[in-house]
């Protein structure tokens, strides 16, 4: 059987097909998370309202926090598993287990380097990266708020 050889134009387009599309996974993951914390703001406003009447001060400020960090974690292991299917999807990793655990090191920038992607592809990692800084940061300054509004009961 003849091998196919790869000819660096054909290597030059495969190389920004994926990239494009890691850009375009990247873009909708923060798209998502945009749509995820507003429509979590709307139900914990639903939620406190109806927990204050039901339940009464500190039990209803504990059940919205409660509702507000489970809502966080489902969405980020919903976007790290997305960067994981396009691991494995796209011949990086070789199962959807090695992208979960390549796409958690790297979304959340703990960057233990024992998976790595193969060269050229290394730079994915940072993008997933970056995708889950910025991710986690609004996270992190939803919960800011939501902590506020509880504390001042507002929510």
């Amino acid at each position: 059987m003849k091998q196919e050889t790869v000819t660096p134009d054909r290597r030059l387009r495969i190389l920004l097909r994926v990239y494009a599309l890691a850009l375009l996974l990247a873009t909708f993951i923060s798209a998502l998370h945009a749509g995820i914390l507003f429509g979590l703001g709307d139900f914990l406003t639903l939620l406190a309202h109806w927990a204050r009447l039901s339940l009464g001060g500190r039990p209803a400020d504990i059940l919205v926090l409660l509702a507000a960090i489970s809502g966080l974690f489902v969405a980020h292991i919903t976007e790290a598993s997305m960067w994981a299917a396009f691991f494995w999807k796209s011949g990086h990793l070789a199962s959807f287990g090695d992208g979960w655990y390549f796409a958690g090191v790297s979304h959340t920038a703990l960057g233990y380097g024992d998976v790595v992607l193969q060269k050229p592809w290394r730079s994915l990692g940072p993008i997933c990266a970056i995708n889950g800084l910025l991710t986690f940061r609004c996270s992190t300054a939803t919960l800011f708020l939501v902590l506020q509004m509880v504390w001042q009961h507002r929510l």
